[in-house]
Order: structure tokens, then C-alpha cells, then sequence
């Protein structure tokens, strides 16, 4: 009977059911620092990997249900499978602006974009934070490979008005942006989590930035921010 070979050492096969994090973290206990930056390394060379997959598979799926139900019916289906999600971020942003002020809550947002495989920088004023993506890791970098240009292009938003910043040629992953950032914190949490540049609020060309504005003060957001998307601004 022939004897089989095994592949990995039962230490080889420990070290490849931990994470990075837990690797990097071990080898800096150990004093490695090459094993630390080898694995940090290795992280960065393959993290975007899953997560570009699932983006160039979300515009296609979107793209599939605007084609076959129609503009009129995927706004709504839009609108409903993100607050399904957006919606914890609200009391995520309430309990850590109280606990920590806006500190807190833009340390949090710039972790998030940290990890969303984009590229952005972050400025600030006396009355808001600018970060400026260029590009966001998802809707950025698809208009970046051009997924919506030529015959086989996925699909933009056919015509303009509240759900489109009220512009025209929308791709259709960035319609989700209205709904998650804007619309829905403006209807049950009384303010957006942020705004986008009005006159600009999504990239239409490769290169172009998509800008976002947080407010230190939510009563001082101009209330054009909220019009550009249907809404009235609280009195």
C-alpha cells in the first residue's frame, strides 16, 4: 500500500487557520519583525481579491433586475435591501458622537474606507470634515474600469430625479448611496450620516473624486443637501 504525503506540518497547518491579524500580532510578540512585515505584506498583496469579486458581481446582479423589471421597480427593491443594512449605522453614529464627539465617529469612518480598498484623503474646516475618495473602492473603481461604457456596459439609471442626486448618468451601484447615506438617515434618524458634493455627488468619468461633507453640526447642513434628494430639511 502506497503511503500517502502529506501536504502541510500540523504547525503549518495551525499557522493557516489563523488570520492575518493574529499572525502579524505573534510575530511582533516574538520580536520577528521580518515575519510581521512578511505577513502584513501578504495581506495587502491579497485583500482585495474577494472584495473586488463581489463588486464586479453586485452591478451585474443589478443590472439584471433593472433590465428585466424596469426602472420603476428597481428603485424601490433598491431602496429596500439597503436599509436592511444602513440601518444599525445609525445608532453606531448617535452612541459614538455622544461618547466621543465627532473624533470618534470619523476615526470609525476612516477605518471603514481603510479596509474598502479605495484611496482618499481627509481635510477639515471649521464647520465640516471633506473627505475626498479617488476612488472609493466599489463604485469609484468600477466607473475607474469603465464596467458601464460600450454594448456590454452594466447599466446606468435611465432617467434623473430624486434617487439620482437629481443628475443624469447614475451608475446603479452608486444609487445606493442616495438611499444609505442621505435618504434614510434623513427620514429616521433626523440628519445623514453624510453628504455628497452637490454639484458633483458621484464620479462620471474615470478619475473623477467622489467627495463627501460631515457636518460637525447637523443643523448647520445647508438645506440644498437635503432637496437634492427629496427630502426637507428639519426645522
Amino acid at each position: 500500500m502506497t503511503k500517502t504525503t502529506l501536504t502541510y506540518t500540523k504547525e503549518e497547518l495551525e499557522e493557516r487557520s489563523e488570520d492575518f491579524h493574529q499572525l502579524i500580532l505573534e510575530a511582533l510578540e516574538e520580536g520577528n519583525i521580518e515575519k510581521a512585515k512578511y505577513w502584513a505584506k501578504r495581506n495587502q498583496e491579497t485583500r482585495e481579491y474577494i472584495h473586488d469579486m463581489y463588486i464586479a458581481w453586485v452591478p451585474r446582479l443589478l443590472s439584471l433586475i433593472h433590465e428585466r423589471l424596469g426602472e420603476d421597480q428597481f428603485v424601490p427593491i433598491l431602496r429596500e435591501s439597503v436599509k436592511s443594512f444602513i440601518e444599525p449605522l445609525y445608532g453606531t453614529k448617535k452612541a459614538m458622537v455622544e461618547q466621543g464627539g465627532m473624533r470618534a465617529w470619523m476615526d470609525f469612518i476612516v477605518d471603514v474606507w481603510r479596509q474598502h480598498c479605495g484611496a482618499f484623503k481627509l481635510e477639515e474646516d471649521e464647520e465640516k470634515f471633506i473627505m475626498t475618495q479617488q476612488p472609493c473602492g466599489s463604485g469609484g473603481q468600477l466607473v475607474n474600469r469603465q464596467v458601464y461604457d460600450g454594448i456590454y456596459g452594466e447599466r446606468r439609471y435611465q432617467g434623473k430625479g430624486h434617487c439620482t442626486f437629481g443628475q443624469e448618468g447614475l451608475p446603479l451601484y452608486c444609487g445606493h448611496c442616495v438611499w444609505g447615506h442621505m435618504v434614510l438617515p434623513m427620514k429616521y434618524a433626523g440628519e445623514p450620516l453624510w453628504v455628497h458634493d452637490y454639484e458633483n455627488p458621484f464620479p462620471k468619468k474615470p478619475g473623477d473624486p467622489c467627495t463627501h461633507y460631515f457636518y460637525k453640526d447637523p443643523s448647520k447642513i445647508p438645506a440644498k443637501y437635503y432637496e437634492m434628494v427629496g427630502m426637507k430639511k428639519p426645522v
